[in-house]
């Protein structure tokens, strides 16, 4: 695919549901909505069945520092900056084992699978890919790094319990992008840094937990990719560090 640099560039990190779901509904967009001329999208384990002209798909493992390194190196001789990076990796259950009800359940090997892929990823996407990032200063539009976390992982809001692993690795992962936010607004005047919460997305990694879930609060891929990209095209520079709903709403860390 030829690369032309003047078109707006997103990176999409991760293609599960959602991933999958942002990448086809981003190269829809209309010029009047901030169209993207071209989306790259990773997948580490299963190849994505998407075919777009101005789709990439990109075989990345996100845990992985070397290979980030790699990743970001070659884009760089590429000459590629990306207006938004996007995270969409993530963990709830599987080989390691399920979210716990008790303390008594919980698991060593499982606790620390949650942290890999929930809480390391964007430390590391954040470390190799700053350079990355489009912050255009004539563009009315910020750049943007924004991540799908959870609002499980707000501590005010928690008032179930259970699910300590998950829980925890999506309140770390909010801390890294509160703490991120800081230091990039410090260096980079037009940059957005964000947590999203998507709702409950019709997926293999929600499925196992979705019987007692509203349905009218039971999202397609493609309903929580178009409510995430209607809050993400509303961001200013001033929002960053926020934690915010596909709904808009605010939340609590």
């Amino acid at each position: 695919m030829a690369i032309s640099m003047n078109e707006r560039r997103a990176l999409i990190i991760g293609a599960g549901a959602i991933g999958a779901a942002l990448a086809a509904r981003l190269l829809n967009l209309q010029p009047n909505q901030g169209a993207f001329g071209y989306v790259d999208l990773t997948w580490h384990s299963n190849a994505p069945t998407l075919n777009h002209s101005k789709l990439r798909l990109l075989q990345l493992n996100p845990t992985s520092d070397d290979e980030l390194h790699g990743f970001a190196q070659a884009r760089k001789v590429e000459g590629i900056k990306y207006d938004w990076v996007l995270n969409c990796t993530g963990f709830l259950s599987g080989n390691f084992g399920s979210p716990e009800k008790r303390i008594a359940d919980i698991d060593p090997e499982f606790f620390i699978e949650n942290m890999r892929v929930n809480s390391l990823p964007t430390l590391l996407i954040a470390k190799h890919f700053s350079h990355l990032i489009n912050d255009d200063l004539n563009s009315e539009a910020p750049a943007i790094f924004a991540v799908i976390s959870a609002k499980v992982g707000s501590i005010s809001d928690n008032r179930l319990g259970g699910w300590y692993s998950y829980r925890a690795s999506k309140t770390a992962l909010n801390m890294a992008i509160k703490t991120l936010s800081i230091e990039w607004q410090r260096r980079y005047k037009k940059r957005c840094v964000v947590a999203l919460h998507p709702g409950t997305t019709q997926s293999p990694l929600s499925k196992p937990f979705s019987a007692h879930v509203p349905p009218g609060k039971y999202f397609t891929a493609e309903q929580t990719a178009d409510y995430l990209i209607e809050q993400l095209l509303k961001l200013k520079p001033e929002n960053t560090g926020e934690f915010i709903a596909w709904s808009g709403e605010r939340l609590s860390w």
